[in-house]
């Protein structure tokens, strides 16, 4: 049941908190290996675990998890249909009236935010007509309460119409900044049935959106062309018209239940530079020959112990500086003549590259 297995400048990279490294421990289940990677022959690497929730035992994890409630097309979603048994969360969908609503179905929400990594669960969808069943990662907010020019996005690994069981949708939203826009939908078909266990995955980097199934790349998304914000992961299964198939919940089937294995958040390691000294983004050095002392620090490490490499290069300029020891933090540098040179530090984590850069006009002049 339980299957073990499982860049150049980066102007606006955004990293969790080096703080947040302390809840680490306490975020992943005791029951997952923390030497887990992404479920087998996924073409991922660098990742490990840092978030999961094997659902091995028989209750809601309170301190992971709250619930879905709302009533939303022709379900009202009730804490009562979340259970967790035998390994798996699951949710059912019943026939029962509540809120104005027909039927109950049910589902559930991270209390923790996530944004680049790799998101992946095992789950299996209903049969029968009429439900809507998901993985998928927004922030938990009305979008009436998020401003025009903020930013909300909705990433969707799986969205299953159980009318067929051959085919789910993958999706992404721009809600915000602006009006709603759709980005990188695809439609994807598989040879064997939702309703049997699959394995979900989204890698969500600062480049490209990339999900998969069952470990094979089914779509790809460019993510440069839309905003990005820290996201929660949602686990739902409401009764819901959005297939083409679909006209009415068949109720011969019911009651219908979704069933999730586990739930998994893998982190690569990364961090930013920046250049502290220099104070300012240009200044003016009055001799070439006078070293320049320059400082930079690592910024928002995912590990205190990180420890990435460090470069410091002239990106363009009239000749080559020396610096004094260009892979450590703190060095100076001579420059060959006066002009206006464009200095940068940059760090390597993996196979990230990261930088920051300062301009420094030297005798004065502005000539390069």
């Amino acid at each position: 049941m339980k299957t073990q297995s499982f860049v150049s400048l980066l102007s606006a990279l955004i990293i969790i908190p080096a703080s947040a490294q302390i809840d680490i421990i306490h975020d992943i289940d005791p029951d997952s290996d923390p030497k887990t990677q992404p479920f087998e022959s996924t073409p991922v690497e660098g990742y490990r675990l840092v978030w999961s929730d094997e659902f091995n035992g028989t209750e809601i994890i309170g301190n992971k998890w709250y619930y879905r409630t709302d009533a939303k097309l022709w379900s009202a979603q009730l804490p009562a249909n979340n259970t967790v048994s035998d390994g798996y969360y699951r949710i059912a969908g019943k026939k029962q009236k509540s809120q104005g609503k027909d039927y109950t179905g049910g589902g559930m929400i991270t209390k923790k935010m996530f944004l680049y990594g790799y998101y992946e669960t095992r789950m299996k969808v209903p049969s029968g007509a009429g439900w809507h069943t998901s993985f998928w990662m927004m922030r938990d907010n009305e979008l009436r309460d998020i401003p025009l020019d903020g930013t909300h996005i909705e990433l969707d690994v799986i969205e299953n119409d159980s009318s067929d069981p051959y085919h789910y949708q993958t999706d992404a939203h721009r809600w915000r900044p602006g009006t709603h826009q759709k980005i990188g939908t695809r439609q994807i078909t598989t040879k064997k049935p939702l309703d049997q266990f699959h394995v979900y995955g989204l890698e969500f980097t600062p480049q490209k959106l990339t999900y998969f199934f069952d470990g094979k790349i089914v779509s790809e998304t460019d993510a440069t062309v839309f905003p990005h914000n820290s996201v929660n992961i949602w686990l739902t299964c409401l009764a819901a018209k959005l297939g083409k198939k679909t006209t009415k919940v068949d109720e011969a089937a019911l009651p219908v239940e979704a069933a999730y294995d586990y739930v998994r958040f893998f982190q690569r390691d990364y961090a930013t530079v920046e250049i502290v000294t220099p104070a300012m983004r240009e200044i003016s050095h009055p001799d070439p020959d006078t070293p320049l002392e320059l400082e930079a620090k690592i910024v928002d490490p995912t590990r205190q112990d990180l420890k990435p490499t460090v470069f410091w290069s002239r990106h363009w300029g009239p000749g080559h500086p020396t610096f004094e020891d260009p892979t450590s933090l703190k060095t100076t540098a001579t420059f060959p003549r006066s002009g206006t040179f464009d200095i940068n530090c940059t760090i390597t984590v993996g196979s990230a590259t990261i930088s920051d850069r300062i301009r420094v006009v030297v005798g004065g002049t502005g000539n390069h």
